[in-house]
């Protein structure tokens, strides 16, 4: 599942800004291998670095002013039996494990 994760990211700058991560071989090796197998802080800080000052972060009040209004839709409906039933079994096994 890592490499997935990992060949994402290399997909998504290889795309956004070409050769910043080197081939995906070269990554892989420098970067996704040892910041997996091997816990590396110090490969996972490089990596860090390197793509931080490209992923933009807005806080909720920066992009409050541009999202809509909050809206609700309430849809009156029924619940039958059985799905009742199974409701309530599986929220007393909630309650009774966690």
């Amino acid at each position: 599942r890592w490499k997935t994760i990992w060949g994402e990211l290399w997909n998504l700058f290889s795309f956004h800004n070409p050769g910043l991560l080197g081939s995906l071989e070269h990554f892989n090796e420098r970067y996704a291998g040892p910041i997996e197998r091997l816990q590396e802080p110090w490969a996972r800080n490089r990596l860090r670095r390197l793509i931080q000052p490209l992923i933009p972060r807005r806080t909720k009040t920066e992009v409050l002013s541009e999202l809509p209004a909050r809206t609700e839709n309430c849809a009156p409906g029924r619940v039958v039996r059985k799905s009742l039933r199974c409701m309530k079994h599986c929220a007393a096994r909630h309650w009774r494990v966690g």
